[in-house]
């Protein structure tokens, strides 16, 4: 699955601000990445670079290190620079505006300091860049943007920096507002994800289900790195199993099933909540790993069931629960359906606004503070 990019591109826009702009004002900012098709009163839309001749565009779009360094040169006409962290690019953004700029203008959404890699060259690398990232986030980040509440104080320590530099902004719920939940239109489990995916806890509930005589019709999505390990474990051959497929295609199985798992490891960062959200959207009950980053997100029982991480029995469990109660099944789609009527994508570009602005956002009711750390 690839979210957050417009046909497997990352577009930079390059247009000039008006002279005395403020935050909010439409030269004031540069939004680099998707968020440039949610905010078009803002420099960064497409049409910046398609202007451009492909043979120029194309480098700037491909090679992250290029992208960044003309970010870093174009921030200089800018109030506030705006960008995904760990986009292509931005390792060379935030050290260009901290070695040149002194004035913090880094706007960074969906903040997220992912572990060290295993091994290999990979490690030494982010072995490396710790210190430096460490050093170039105090210089050049205005705000930072987090997507559970909690990583707010823990990157405050972290980055050694007030914990106001960094403001907690949910994931949308659902992407829209109006109606209601889809009727269920499938009897399979899906599970799915990119990041941190516990793989090997859902092939073991899957196994066991089977060998009491109750198999699942298990589709599973993963991404390329993970499809040699996912096809070692469906040995059986029981899992249709589908790599990096686009948007569309996940929709056209999520709205096929009837119970999404969300299989995860916890690695302490904000992880599962995309597919939470195309949950709610298609009203499909889930199952998920009950990690920190669904505190404020799910509650267990009410609009999804959460089981440990790392417990296969729990996982087949739950499972065979939603599978064999369709009351269950139906209320949990129901209560997350209407729950997330409450923050949907609208409500959450409007925070992103807020945030870039400078300006306090408005969040949704938080009455799931105790979600998973009951």
């Amino acid at each position: 699955m690839e979210l957050g990019r417009r046909g497997g591109r990352h577009v930079v826009g390059l247009r000039r601000r008006r002279p005395g702009g403020v935050i909010g004002s439409d030269r004031s900012a540069l939004i680099d990445g998707y968020y440039a098709f949610e905010l078009p009163e803002h420099a960064g839309v497409p049409r910046a670079l398609a202007r451009w001749p492909h043979a120029l565009a194309a480098p700037l779009n491909r090679i992250g290190a290029l992208r960044g360094l003309a970010l870093t040169f174009a921030s200089i006409r800018y109030e506030a620079i705006v960008c995904v962290r760990a986009d292509p690019g931005w390792r060379s953004l935030l050290l260009g505006r901290a070695v040149l700029g002194r004035r913090r203008k880094l706007v960074v959404l969906q903040f997220i300091v992912h572990p060290h890699r295993a091994g290999g060259r990979g490690r030494l690398a982010d072995v490396i860049w710790d210190p430096i990232d460490r050093w170039a986030v105090r210089r050049a980040m205005r705000r930072g943007q987090v997507l559970s509440a909690w990583e707010r104080d823990e990157y405050a320590v972290r980055y050694r920096l007030r914990p106001e530099r960094f403001v907690y902004v949910p994931w949308a719920w659902r992407r829209t507002p109006a109606g209601g939940p889809p009727p269920p239109r499938g009897a399979g489990v899906l599970a799915a994800g990119r990041a941190f995916c516990d793989w090997p806890t859902l092939f073991a509930a899957e196994e066991a289900e089977a060998a009491e005589g109750r198999p699942w019709k298990l589709t599973v999505v993963c991404g390329g790195h993970d499809l040699g390990r996912v096809r070692n474990l469906n040995r059986a051959g029981r899992a249709m199993v589908h790599c990096d497929i686009p948007e569309r295609d996940y929709a056209r199985l999520l709205a096929q099933t009837g119970v999404l798992v969300i299989p995860m490891r916890d690695a302490g960062i904000s992880q599962g909540h995309a597919r939470l959200t195309d949950a709610n959207q298609a009203g499909v009950p889930v199952v998920a790993s009950a990690t920190r980053s669904l505190q404020r997100y799910t509650t267990d029982g009410v609009n999804a069931l959460l089981v440990p991480s790392g417990d296969p029995q729990a996982l087949a469990r739950a499972v065979r629960r939603l599978l064999e109660d369709a009351a269950l099944a139906e209320r949990l789609r129901t209560a997350a359906w209407e729950r997330s009527a409450a923050w949907t994508w609208s409500d959450y570009i409007g925070a992103i606004r807020a945030v870039i602005a400078d300006r306090p956002p408005d969040l949704p009711p938080d009455g799931q503070e105790t979600a998973t750390g009951r």
